[in-house]
C-alpha cells in the first residue's frame, strides 16, 4: 500500500492510504478562516472543512510525551493540509503538524486502533503507527456543513 506518513504532537506516527489522499497542500495561515463554526479554506472553487488531526484525536496515554520542537505548534508558517475523501466522496481537510514521507510499504498484522480516528495500528519502518480512519474524523465537522455548502448557503455568497 502506498501511504502519506505525518507525524503528530506528541512525536507520534500517523499515515492514511494515499488512494484516500486527493492531494497534500500547503496554505498560508491568512487562506483559511471560519463558516458558520466551521474551519476552513476556499479549495478549487469551494469550501474545505478543515480538521486539526491533533485536536480531534483523543489522547491515548496517561503520560502524554512531550512535544518536542519540530512538531510543536508552526505561528506563521505555512499550513499542511492532507485534502481526503471520506468512503462517500466528501472532501476534507486534515491540517497535520508535519507531513514526514509518502512511500510503499507492506500493511501487515494490524491491530484494531485504540482511539477513535485510529482505524488500526501497524507497524511501518520499524515503528507503531496509526492508521487514520478518515471517516471517523469527518464525525467532527460542522453537523450540516456539506449540505450547506451543496445548497450555497456558505462563503461570500450567503452573506
Amino acid at each position: 500500500a502506498v501511504l502519506a506518513l505525518f507525524a503528530t504532537p506528541d512525536e507520534g506516527r500517523m499515515a492514511i492510504l494515499l488512494s484516500q489522499v486527493e492531494r497534500i497542500e500547503e496554505f498560508e495561515p491568512a487562506a483559511l478562516y471560519e463558516e458558520k463554526g466551521q474551519p476552513v479554506v476556499r479549495y478549487r472553487g469551494s469550501l474545505l472543512p478543515l480538521l486539526q488531526v491533533s485536536g480531534i484525536l483523543p489522547e491515548r496515554r496517561k503520560h502524554p510525551r512531550r512535544a518536542s520542537g519540530r512538531t510543536a505548534a508552526r505561528a506563521g508558517r505555512r499550513v499542511q493540509v492532507v485534502v481526503a475523501r471520506t468512503s462517500d466522496g466528501r472532501p476534507l481537510g486534515l491540517v497535520v503538524d508535519r507531513l514526514v514521507d509518502v512511500f510503499e510499504d507492506r500493511l501487515e498484522l494490524a491491530q484494531p486502533g485504540s482511539r477513535a480516528g485510529a482505524k488500526s495500528s501497524v507497524v511501518l519502518r520499524g515503528r507503531v503507527t496509526e492508521l487514520a480512519d478518515v471517516d471517523a474524523m469527518a464525525s467532527h465537522v460542522a453537523p450540516d456543513f456539506w449540505e450547506q455548502v451543496r445548497l450555497g448557503r456558505t462563503g461570500p455568497q450567503a452573506g
